[in-house]
């Protein structure tokens, strides 16, 4: 049933339909909460997937708990290096960044960064991506400094 409202969830943003949307992924996290043990981390995606959807409609307010929930669920079954805890932290530092508070967004960021490179290499796609997102927060920072420094990690 899960992944029934989340893939009409999807149909419905795609369309849209945005009360419709949250609606269906707010029905995927209660069937994720009823049907997965507490430890299970489909809880946590949905969770995050939830979060996704007030963040792109700019509910960030509904959006921050959302995503402090999934990690400290993903904390608790894998620890910080794991792929989808880096991952949701990566997606809470651009909540931070689309809401405006680009100083949580670079602190945040920093750390999926520093996660990715320990877990990845140098190299890693994913690694570059944090990269990229990182010098974006750092031009909209302003300043000529950070300026720079976001110009050079691009």
């Amino acid at each position: 049933k899960m992944t029934l409202a989340r893939t009409a969830a999807v149909e419905y943003y795609q369309q849209g339909k945005y009360s419709q949307a949250e609606s269906k992924l707010r029905e995927a996290l209660a069937e994720a909460q009823l049907g997965f043990d507490a430890k299970d981390p489909h809880i946590a995606s949905a969770k995050n997937n939830l979060a996704e959807f007030y963040r792109n409609t700019q509910q960030y307010d509904k959006a921050e708990p959302l995503y402090k929930e999934a990690l400290s669920h993903l904390e608790s079954i894998y620890g910080q290096q794991h792929w989808l805890y880096v991952a949701a932290l990566h997606n809470l530092a651009l909540m931070y960044e689309a809401r405006g508070d680009l100083a949580a967004a670079r602190t945040t960021m920093d750390r999926v960064i520093k996660l990715r490179l320990a877990m990845f290499g140098a190299k890693h796609f994913l690694y570059a991506d944090s990269l990229f997102a990182l010098a974006h927060i750092l031009r909209r920072s302003g300043g000529a400094a950070n300026e720079r420094r976001g110009l050079a990690l691009m």
